[in-house]
């Protein structure tokens, strides 16, 4: 799924490979192969040639750690804050990689929604995205995955950190806003 995204980023920068890797400071053909999924790439590179399609790099990470084979680890103490922008990201990766459906037809195409788990995954999944307040269900969470053709147990666990991070306050008004 990396490969997609990174191949889907660069298609929709408008760029060419050869621009892309003169900004990420890599050559023309390690960028072919970034986008053909041929070598696993670093962090640092794969950060590098978000920044250089004018991506958002968290919106990587999950996938990086997913095709490295790494646990999605937080760091220690992590706030509610960075937990959120984590599972953000992840959700906002296999979107990318699935080359960014239309979030107005594609959430409404889901099954048995509430009204405002649809608004928050409207503006979870525009670009720039929106800034919405609510919670999603886990049932929800895991229709959006599946459809996305992500790794349910992967954004599972994104999702219980979400849920355990937030002050219990936050997470009825907050959770995504």
């Amino acid at each position: 799924m990396l490969a997609r995204a990174l191949s889907n980023l660069h298609r929709f920068s408008g760029q060419s490979a050869r621009a892309i890797a003169l900004r990420a400071e890599l050559s023309p053909s390690y960028v072919y192969r970034l986008t053909a999924g041929e070598r696993p790439p670093s962090w640092k590179t794969v950060r590098n040639y978000v920044i250089a399609c004018d991506g958002e790099p968290n919106d990587l990470v999950d996938l990086w750690n997913a095709a490295d084979e790494q646990e999605q680890l937080l760091p220690d103490g992590a706030g509610f804050d960075e937990v959120l922008a984590r599972f953000q990201g992840a959700v906002r990766g296999l979107h990318l990689a699935e080359a960014r459906p239309n979030p107005e037809a594609f959430v409404h195409a889901l099954p048995d929604l509430a009204k405002h788990e649809i608004s928050i995954m409207k503006s979870l999944l525009s670009t720039p995205p929106a800034r919405r307040s609510g919670t999603l269900s886990w049932t929800a969470t895991k229709a959006l995955t599946v459809a996305l053709h992500g790794d349910s147990d992967r954004i599972r666990q994104q999702w219980n950190a979400l849920r355990a991070a937030a002050p219990r306050s936050r997470l009825l008004t907050q959770a995504f806003g």
